[in-house]
């Protein structure tokens, strides 16, 4: 009979376990100024960006909009935005939102 019993138990203790030691190493690193900030609202800001840059280039004469041609702004701007996504994508975004290890 100590078999089953020992079954049904070292599991559930090792559950336990491990899961008092993730709390207490959690503990541990927060203790030492470590943390975890959740930075929300990433797409929503970026397409909020994009839009006022399009407004206000749209919003340009027709001279200036030449001149912002042959400079190739759309180009650099595609290439700011990707850059920009590339980076968030690279750091761990998920959704909307993106973890990221501080320091106190």
């Amino acid at each position: 009979m100590p078999v089953p019993l020992l079954a049904v138990f070292v599991p559930a203790l090792v559950g336990a376990l491990a899961s008092a030691a993730g709390t207490i190493i959690g503990r541990a690193i927060i203790a030492m100024g470590v943390g975890v900030v959740t930075y929300t609202g990433l797409r929503t800001g970026l397409d909020s960006i994009f839009n006022n840059v399009k407004s206000v280039i749209s919003g340009a004469p027709p001279g200036v909009l030449q001149v912002l041609g042959v400079m190739k702004l759309d180009v650099v701007l595609s290439i700011v935005f990707s850059a920009i996504v590339a980076r968030m994508v690279l750091n761990g975004l998920t959704g909307e939102t993106v973890k990221k290890w501080v320091t106190k």
